[in-house]
């Protein structure tokens, strides 16, 4: 590899640096805003089926309510009207179950199913071994309606318990959140200084690059200058001697009767290296010359 390739590669090095840095920033930070905005999707989503199936807790306890109060003003005035309350709330708690258990398995809040399942076991419980007996027996039965109230003091627990679960949800889901908002900031600020960084590189790298081209330039200017002069003198010095040429060889030598004339030309051997005289003869007398 010659030497004009290497710092052709060279110059080029800090400009493909900071491209592929800015490169590999960019494609970070897409995927960075691509995993916050899946977890705050996530979020919302799960906050939305948290919040249906509070309502849907709500709903199964409401229906329970309606179970209970029916019965027992059934059997404190013997009223069948009291009892649309009764039918009403046992049609509807199984759908209410049904939505509960659904909300759960979206949710994956596996450990709330068990506490689900014992609330159905309890309703079916306080149905055939309280309610029935109380519709179909006159009278009042005080161990029955104990034995009622401790079946759905035990059935508002697990549905609390149920409740409590979805609770302990939200906490988690808003801290992924936040966590995610906060991850993803502490990576564009880390994101940020690395293209600062990589930005004052390329700038130190392309000040250095000015720097040595405004060298090669000033050098290449004194070559060329100093090329310039040489050749300069060199065509003085051939003028000279082209001068000095064409005058000797115009130059003939004198012819008298009485003497021959001769010449030797020898260039000098410092400075311009050429040489030379000019020379006459003139006669003076017979034998003068």
């Amino acid at each position: 590899m010659d030497l004009d390739a290497l710092a052709a590669r060279r110059e080029k090095a800090p400009l493909l640096f900071g491209l592929l840095l800015t490169l590999v920033v960019t494609l970070l930070l897409v995927a960075g805003g691509l995993y916050v905005r899946s977890v705050v999707s996530t979020a919302f989503s799960d906050a939305d089926r948290i919040r249906n199936a509070r309502a849907h807790v709500n709903d199964m306890l409401r229906q329970q309510l309606d179970e209970e109060t029916g019965v027992r003003g059934y059997a404190a005035a013997r009223l069948p009207i009291l009892l649309q309350a009764y039918y009403g709330g046992r049609a509807n708690l199984p759908l209410a179950f049904g939505r509960v258990r659904a909300d759960l398995e979206a949710l994956k809040i596996d450990e709330a199913l068990p506490v689900l399942r014992n609330a159905e076991v309890v309703n079916y419980r306080w149905v055939h071994e309280v309610a029935f007996p109380l519709i179909r027996e006159q009278g009042r039965h005080e161990a029955l309606e104990l034995r009622g109230k401790r079946l759905v003091d035990r059935f508002r627990v697990d549905a609390s318990t149920i409740y409590a679960n979805l609770t302990r949800r939200t906490a988690r889901v808003n801290a992924r959140a936040n966590a995610a908002l906060v991850l993803i900031g502490a990576f564009a600020v880390a994101a940020v200084a690395v293209v600062v960084l990589a930005s004052l590189i390329f700038t130190v790298q392309q000040h250095k690059l000015g720097l040595r081209l405004e060298q090669q330039r000033a050098q290449a200017e004194g070559e060329r200058r100093k090329s310039a002069e040489a050749r300069s003198a060199y065509e003085t010095e051939k003028r000279l001697a082209d001068t000095l040429q064409e005058a000797l060889s115009q130059r003939d030598f004198p012819e008298l009767p009485s003497a021959s004339f001769s010449a030797a030309y020898v260039p000098a051997s410092e400075q311009t290296k050429i040489g030379g005289d000019w020379y006459d003869a003139l006669q003076l007398s017979q034998d003068r010359v």
